[in-house]
């Protein structure tokens, strides 16, 4: 009943016209290299929440002073954090940053301990990890909170680069290029000219870009995890995409889609973890910690309610049935009753009025009576006993006796053993007097 109407009010909401839902207001920041000792412009970005969108380049200072409080997601420069994977078997967090500089000297270029990681788990039990200079990740937070930014969130600025589901994508700006490999991994180098040329590159044999695609493909080759082509966004007018993609084997296609003025959602990953989490952060960080463990809780109280549930209907059908069994017995004992409401008590209501009228341990009740009885029918009075019938505390005797001074002497000898005795009718008969005796107990009305 439960899906049949949700589905009926899913149909009923499709055929209704939706006025657009209202989106927070945010700001995209893109912060460039040597930022902030530089002193550089900041690309920024300001989405009202309404759809309109404003955009500029100013140092920080200068950003136009919209909401400071609405949501702040910024990109940093990706030659600042190295993007890499690990593999480790634990999945404690504590444990897992206690390893990393371990699993990852190799590749870092100073002191652990001078080291920012953040992690995210991967499906496949892996961790990609992003690593930072700490004093780096300590000034970037340290500038925007003075102008008055509050970020959400920090991430590196080749994961801004819209994925292509098969391949590699690569995109500009005046200084760097940035590669972007997968979910969590991409790379950045200096285009060293304006509007980085590919094609004067590759004329020139060896370019920078061009070595930069190519080492970048052979490795990937060589791990079997060669992408199936190449996407530029918005590639300078000087890239001749048919030779780029004979010098690269790959195919090579090209988007004018600018993505930078798409509606922001959250950065896939977050440096703001640990020490950067802040208040905001901190609490999104144990959320997404004890997620799991919340999950198997709600799982398990899902369960137990269904499981008594379950047991709850069983039971009810067990007691209908129960009670139904009742109401047949109580009618199969009692058919003259009409209306049965409680059959139990009703049961035991009727049990104890018969347990009254006889059978009971009272002068008057069935048994006592025999008991008196019985004797003075059997002690020579030659009497013959025809029928015997109990109903309201009485005893009534059906006999056939010789003659009436035989009927007189049993009623005598009724009498002594404690009983009233009432002639109800005596009949003259051939072969002697058909007699019908009440007998009470003595003293009973």
């Amino acid at each position: 009943m439960t899906s049949m109407l949700k589905t009926a009010n899913r149909a009923i909401r499709a055929r209704l016209p939706t006025a657009p839902a209202a989106r927070a207001a945010t700001w995209v920041l893109r912060l460039p290299r040597g930022w902030p000792e530089s002193a550089r412009e900041v690309a920024w970005w300001w989405h009202d929440g309404h759809g309109g969108v404003q955009q500029g380049r100013a140092t920080l200072d200068a950003v136009p002073p919209y909401d400071r409080q609405a949501q702040v997601f910024v990109w940093t420069p990706a030659a600042e954090t190295l993007l890499t994977r690990a593999t480790l078997p634990t999945r404690a967090r504590a444990k897992i940053l206690k390893a990393l500089p371990f699993a990852l000297e190799e590749q870092l270029l100073s002191e652990p301990e001078n080291q920012h990681f953040a992690i995210r788990a991967l499906p496949d039990g892996g961790f990609a990890v992003a690593v930072t200079e700490r004093a780096r990740a300590q000034a970037w937070l340290g500038a925007l909170r003075a102008a008055g930014f509050a970020p959400a969130a920090l991430c590196p600025v080749t994961l801004a680069i819209p994925l292509a589901e098969d391949g590699w994508a690569l995109a500009w700006d005046e200084e760097e290029v940035w590669l972007r490999t997968g979910e969590f991994s991409g790379f950045a180098c200096l285009a060293h000219l304006p509007a980085a040329p590919l094609r004067s590159a590759a004329q020139a044999g060896e370019g920078v870009p061009l070595a930069f695609l190519q080492t970048a493909l052979r490795e990937a080759r060589a791990k079997g995890a060669a992408p199936g082509a190449l996407t530029l966004h918005r590639p300078p007018p000087a890239v001749d995409t048919q030779e780029l993609s004979a010098k690269l084997g790959l195919p090579v296609r090209t988007s004018e889609e600018d993505f930078w003025v798409r509606r922001p959602s959250p950065p896939p990953f977050n440096l703001m973890q640990g020490d950067f989490a802040g208040p905001t952060g901190a609490w999104r960080e144990t959320a997404r910690m004890f997620k799991p463990a919340a999950l198997l809780i709600g799982l398990w109280l899902l369960l137990g309610f269904v499981s008594d549930l379950v047991e709850w209907r069983l039971l009810a059908r067990e007691h209908t049935a129960q009670q139904q069994e009742m109401t047949d017995l109580f009618r199969r004992a009692f058919p003259e009753a009409k209306v049965v409401v409680d059959p139990a008590l009703q049961m035991e209501r009727n049990l104890a009025a018969l347990q009254g009228k006889g059978g009971g341990g009272r002068a008057n009740d069935l048994l006592p009576l025999l008991a008196r009885a019985v004797p003075a029918l059997t002690g020579g009075a030659n009497v013959q006993l025809r029928s015997t019938q109990y109903a309201d505390a009485s005893l009534t005797l059906e006999l056939t006796a010789p003659d009436y001074q035989a009927l007189e002497t049993l009623k005598s000898a009724l009498s002594a053993r404690g009983l009233k005795v009432e002639t109800l009718g005596a009949n003259s008969r051939p072969n002697g007097v058909d007699g019908k005796l009440r007998v009470r107990a003595q003293g009973a009305s």
